[in-house]
């Protein structure tokens, strides 16, 4: 319905819907280039501000911030009155967008490697900052939240009103459950097969990590991809890191969305292998290169840390090539199908190269694959 509009009169708004019909599909590529396109024939930062959300849940959080700061540099509202959008609901929306592109950024940073001591302590301090800013912008998405409920219940939209006030009670797990199961039995009576969605919002808040896994299913693989992504994101924030189920999961998040991992500031789970094609001194190289990865947090799920039973966990190899000039590496699936690859040139001999180039591998695993 959607292309057949668009063919008989090409439209922002059409390109807009499309592209969120391609979000929930989990195809990043395409609804970027539809949003974009939304965004170069419209008068409003709408399409704007879809971007930075999508930026944002892919793990750009540059990007994202970027187009939120277009968003607010654009003083003509007038736009507002042809959509029924109000001042207070843009806040919100934006005020949520700050909250998690500066939690991001924290949650990214802790997993890659710094390459001096300088550059540590002030990563670090960047980090309380940006944590600060996340928390500011998440009490005021609260607050907003709240009034924007309760003015939607006072005008009888209860099933908006609940929705709302669960979405900015968030956290606070009693209350956010409690507005679900309120908007939950009201929709539910309505529309039927609205009920698995409002159960993954209350198993993420409840943190049952059941009902969770059976909902995996319940979801279509294709058209409700972004479900299945949201479920697979609530199971690995849940389950003990070093778990099989963890492993498992982190490893599915990826293939569907590889910076969600960096979103939620938990690494990809891949065993290790080296090789050298030289004459290198490859232990010490190899010692200090899983080092730095194990510092970073990038090897608390390296394969031996489950038992010898739980190996079959393990979907991914990182293969690590060294040579005099720096080292190939090469993220391979279970099929031994390349996933991400590149190549460091770098001084073997300097460990603020190697922790250079293990920070600029590291994001290509993350950002490169869909970037």
């Amino acid at each position: 319905m959607t292309e057949l509009s668009l063919e008989q009169q090409d439209r922002g708004g059409g390109h807009q819907a499309k592209a969120e019909i391609l979000e929930m599909t989990m195809d990043f590529s395409a609804a970027r280039q539809e949003y974009i396109r939304a965004d170069e024939m419209m008068d409003n930062p709408l399409a704007k501000k879809d971007l930075a959300r999508l930026y944002c849940d892919w793990g750009f959080f540059e990007e994202a911030l970027q187009y939120c700061r277009s968003v607010e540099n654009q003083e003509d509202t007038r736009w507002m009155y042809s959509y029924g959008i109000d001042g207070q609901e843009m806040d919100r929306d934006m005020a949520e967008l700050y909250r998690d592109i500066y939690g991001g950024i924290v949650n990214r940073e802790a997993l890659l490697p710094q390459s001096t001591l300088w550059k540590s302590v002030k990563t670090w301090g960047q980090r309380i900052y940006f944590h600060i800013l996340s928390l500011y912008h998440g009490s005021r998405y609260r607050s907003l939240s709240k009034e924007a409920g309760e003015k939607q219940l006072e005008q009888g939209n209860n099933i908006q009103g609940w929705w709302i006030l669960a979405q900015g009670s968030r956290g606070f797990s009693a209350t956010a459950m409690e507005y679900f199961r309120l908007a939950r039995q009201e929709e539910v009576a309505r529309v039927a097969s609205a009920a698995p969605w409002y159960d993954l919002e209350i198993a993420r808040e409840a943190g049952n990590t059941s009902t969770l896994k059976n909902l995996l299913p319940a979801f279509d693989a294709h058209w409700e991809a972004w479900a299945v992504a949201e479920t697979l994101k609530a199971l690995v924030d849940h389950l003990p890191r070093n778990s099989r189920d963890s492993v498992v999961y982190r490893q599915q998040l990826y293939l569907m969305n590889p910076g969600a991992l960096l979103v939620l500031g938990d690494a990809l789970p891949f065993t290790l292998q080296f090789s050298s094609s030289e004459d290198l001194p490859e232990k010490r190289i190899t010692r200090q290169i899983t080092g730095i990865l194990r510092r970073s947090g990038n090897l608390n799920g390296l394969r031996g840390s489950l038992g010898s039973t739980s190996q079959d966990a393990y979907s991914f190899n990182l293969m690590i090539q060294l040579n005099a000039q720096g080292f190939n590496w090469y993220l391979m699936d279970q099929e031994n199908q390349s996933l991400a690859e590149g190549y460091e040139a770098l001084n073997l001999e300097s460990s603020r190269e190697i922790s250079e180039a293990l920070r600029n591998m590291l994001l290509e695993i993350y950002n490169g694959v869909v970037g």
